[in-house]
């Protein structure tokens, strides 16, 4: 299993035998299988990796401080390594797209009423476990209503396949109907006045961006992008928001 964590063979066999006990470089050579010549060798790459410390007895022994802080360290590495060639495939794949005028299903822009309501709906739909709803000051629920009854079912059939929604509205806004309906275990309210861009974000990988149209009432353009980076940068400033937010 180590070796999918990015992990040499021996690398592998080393770190599996090291994590439950301290051993001198004869034992593990004897007990993994390395051979002793190339043991210190694979030991040493262990230790530049922050993974195997060297414990200062005679003879030396060699252990692993903290065994599940340095799984989830390989962990993280081999997730952040993966999340960057998921990025770069697909930038090559909108770069494909856009040459060939085709729309690019990472990056998609909604201008009309209908493109927005789509997007909407699919970000919504394609969620699995969350998602945050951040409305700034310049929210009017009372506004447009025809597509936001449309996004409110949406978020209701989300809810009821078990996805967890957190809103973070303007202090002066009252909750639609049907939201103040929805099970207060899935679905949480917030309250702050903020007057950065109004996004949803779902599972901290997509996004989709509200450019607020010049009247103040509708949205002049909204943006969907599947972005990992992006997701968690704003996420970050969702938390902050949440945290200093007041319960509803």
């Amino acid at each position: 299993m180590l070796q999918a964590l990015g992990l040499s063979f021996y690398e592998a066999k080393a770190l599996e035998t090291l994590l439950p006990e301290s051993l001198t470089a004869k034992e593990l050579s004897a007990k993994a299988k390395i051979p002793l010549g190339k043991v210190y060798s694979v030991v040493l790459a262990l230790q530049r990796k922050g993974l195997v410390s060297a414990q200062g007895a005679r003879p030396e022994r060699y252990g692993v401080e903290h065994p599940s802080a340095v799984i989830e360290q390989l962990i993280q590495q081999k997730e952040d390594e993966h999340e960057r060639v998921v990025t770069k495939l697909r930038d090559w794949s909108v770069q494909l797209d856009l040459l060939h005028e085709r729309t690019p299903r990472f990056f998609q822009v909604g201008v009309s009423l209908e493109e927005q309501r789509e997007l909407q709906s699919r970000l919504f739909g394609e969620a699995e476990h969350e998602v945050c709803q951040l409305f700034n000051t310049h929210h009017v629920a009372t506004s447009n209503r025809l597509s936001k009854s449309v996004w409110e079912q949406d978020i209701k059939s989300a809810i009821n396949r078990g996805v967890v929604f957190r809103a973070l509205y303007p202090l002066h806004v009252k909750l639609p109907v049907i939201l103040s309906s929805l099970s207060p275990s899935l679905f949480f309210v917030r309250r702050v006045n903020t007057d950065l861009t109004r996004c949803d974000i779902a599972d901290q990988k997509k996004v989709l961006l509200k450019i607020v149209h010049p009247d103040g009432i509708g949205y002049a353009t909204v943006i969907l992008i599947e972005n990992r980076p992006l997701a968690r940068t704003l996420q970050a400033s969702f938390e902050n928001l949440w945290d200093r937010a007041g319960n509803t």
